[in-house]
């Protein structure tokens, strides 16, 4: 029977049943234009963005104070959340937008949970060793946000220099987190933002990804979610 989790919890053991979902897709998002001497018109695609995705649930109760509990913490836990359903490939990162309820009978109640959300896959962790450079290879067809975290030897750093991030005076047996999702810079986790020179988060892009650092002293670790339009 095709299920749904959130954050990785299965909804059966919350006291819900998965009815349906739809991920509606949504109009592609792109201009275009086609002069008079063109053979072809220039299409320009702008950035990707988030898409409807409806999920129907019965929640089940041992009487109408029971069930209504239960929705109320399933509705907690979707506020925002990473969904995905059994059988499907593709997770998404939901923020609810808007819950409905309908009173089947005194125990039972259908709850239309309505997000928006992005398509992504699951998490992928890659290690780089004591290496200057590794090549990664990235999945999905839009740039993804991805997480460096950075582990210091006993020895202070004085500088570090990772794809053209530069982090200062980072003390030894620490550990550095440059966070391009959450748009933070800590270490262990106090925040390290005055120590820090960069133009942008980091990012990566579908297929061939080289990552850079200037020493081969410390381990990183790349954490993403490859992403689809």
């Amino acid at each position: 029977m095709k299920t749904a989790y959130i954050d990785g919890v299965d909804i059966t053991t919350l006291g819900a049943k998965l009815v349906r979902f739809s991920d509606d897709g949504d109009t592609p998002n792109m201009d275009y234009e086609w002069t008079s001497n063109s053979l072809s018109p220039y299409v320009h695609m702008k950035d990707a963005r988030d898409i409807p995705l409806t999920v129907v649930i019965l929640v089940i109760g041992l009487d109408e104070s029971d069930a209504m509990k239960k929705v109320s913490n399933i509705v907690l836990k979707c506020r925002q959340c990473l969904i995905n359903f059994s059988n499907h490939d593709i997770h998404y990162d939901s923020v609810l937008n808007n819950p409905k309820y309908k009173y089947l009978n005194g125990s039972i109640i259908e709850v239309t949970l309505e997000f928006r959300a992005l398509r992504c896959s699951a998490l992928v962790n890659k290690t780089l060793n004591n290496v200057i450079s590794q090549t990664i290879n990235v999945d999905g067809n839009i740039p993804c946000e991805c997480v460096y975290t950075v582990t210091i030897p006993s020895a202070a750093v004085a500088q570090l220099i990772i794809q053209g991030i530069i982090v200062k005076n980072i003390p030894g047996s620490s550990t550095l987190v440059i966070d391009g999702v959450k748009k933070k810079v800590t270490v262990n986790g106090v925040n390290k933002f005055a120590d820090v020179e960069l133009t942008k988060f980091p990012t990566l892009t579908p297929g061939t990804n080289t990552i850079s650092i200037n020493l081969t002293t410390v381990t990183v670790s790349v954490q993403y979610r490859p992403r689809w339009y």
